[in-house]
């Protein structure tokens, strides 16, 4: 029994640092998100690695070398199990390291589907948000840069965000890559009309933008399949 409570306090107590960073980093690219869990877990394991070795081999102060196994050991499963999980994710919603995303399309026809927010006021144009097709190949950056000039913004990277992909799906599959853009003006001289983002639930929205704007809204990860 003890080593099943020593076993699980390893496990439990790494578990929680990863869950913490995890929840801080949330919003990034799940691939940026992944390497950071590799880094993070990398040292973990280099720490306890070395501090097992000083103070068994060394300073022979250590009564229970397995306490150290066991950490490490975990901290070791934590960092090839999370990081491939979300480079996995990455890789299926199409986000890359890159700056400039590349996307191939072959039997699925892909669209680029942009929401402008400014504070608590949401720009929608025809109760959507800003719809364009992607050629066969697609780079994402250059289209939000193009859409940016074009209704005179300048958006810091940062605050350019993919929360998430909807594939409607059918003979041919239709991919929506979602982004939700903070910007700090208004763009009623553009035709858009603001809404306030609690109201939106009175909005009658067709059944694709409902799906996606609420769920920007929420600013949380998704890959919704209808």
């Amino acid at each position: 029994m003890i080593y099943l409570r020593e076993a699980a306090s390893a496990v439990l107590g790494l578990g929680l640092i990863f869950f913490i960073v995890n929840g801080i980093i949330t919003t990034i690219n799940p691939k940026i998100r992944g390497f950071i869990h590799l880094i993070i877990g990398v040292v973990l394991t280099l720490l306890f690695t070395i501090a097992y070795v000083l103070d068994n081999y060394v300073y022979l102060v250590a009564y229970y070398p397995r306490i150290y196994i066991m950490f490490a050991g975990s901290s070791l499963l934590y960092t090839i199990f999370i990081p491939t999980t979300l480079f996995i994710k990455g890789s299926r919603e199409g986000f890359n390291f890159k700056k400039k995303k590349l996307v191939y399309t072959t039997n699925k026809t892909e669209y680029l589907y942009v929401v402008y927010k400014f504070g608590t006021q949401v720009f929608l144009k025809n109760k959507k948000g800003i719809v364009l097709k992607m050629k066969k190949t697609s780079f994402v950056d250059q289209m939000m840069e193009d859409i940016n000039q074009k209704f005179k913004l300048e958006v810091p990277e940062e605050l350019i965000k993919k929360y998430g992909v909807v594939t409607i799906t059918g003979k041919k599959k239709d991919v929506y890559h979602c982004y939700l853009v903070d910007i700090n003006v208004s763009l009623n001289e553009f035709g858009f009309i603001g809404y306030n983002k609690y109201e939106l639930v009175n909005i009658d929205f067709s059944y694709l933008d409902k799906q996606i704007i609420f769920r920007l809204m929420l600013e949380e990860e998704f890959n919704i399949v209808l």
